[in-house]
């Protein structure tokens, strides 16, 4: 494992990732939850590798019975999972949520069945969404280079 600071790769001792890893130890579809800084973003575990979380991450295991990883990632990216974050953090120099206020979250959950279809039908929109604003950023760089184009024309054949 390798972490960086300031800009130059440091290894971390095996004892240290050792007893980080008796605090968490993540694992694919748990959920990785902002609770400093970057309070509510949420990111579902998607690799088997072994790594280490820090403090301003909190880890949500689902239970499976239930709730999917899937559900639950969209569901805390939901503006009402969003909006009551907001109003769980606090602020001082930063926004934060403690973990006791995470698991006060209210997020309703269909049967598992639903949960399925549900996050199948937004995983699609999502690549398709995706996959159009990749090509309207390819649009946009060519539109850019033919503005430049146009520029260094208009500058070099000037009278």
């Amino acid at each position: 494992m390798q972490i960086y600071l300031s800009g130059r790769p440091q290894r971390i001792p095996q004892e240290d990732r050792n007893e980080f890893r008796k605090k968490t130890a993540p694992r694919r579809d748990d959920i990785l939850f902002g609770k400093a800084a970057s309070t509510g973003k949420i990111a579902r575990v998607k690799v088997d590798f072994e790594f280490s979380i820090w403090s301003p991450l909190a880890l949500i295991r689902p239970d499976r019975s239930q709730v999917t990883s899937g559900f639950l990632e969209y569901s805390l990216k939901d503006e009402a999972a969003q909006a009551q974050i907001e109003t769980l953090c606090t602020l001082n120099t930063q926004k934060n949520i403690s973990m006791d206020d995470i698991p006060k979250l209210i997020v309703s959950f269909p049967s598992i069945p639903e949960q399925s279809m549900i996050v199948r039908f937004l995983d699609t929109q999502d690549r398709r969404i995706n996959r159009l604003i990749r090509i309207k950023r390819r649009l946009i760089e060519l539109l850019n280079e033919q503005k430049q184009a146009i520029i260094h024309r208009a500058v070099t054949l000037w009278p």
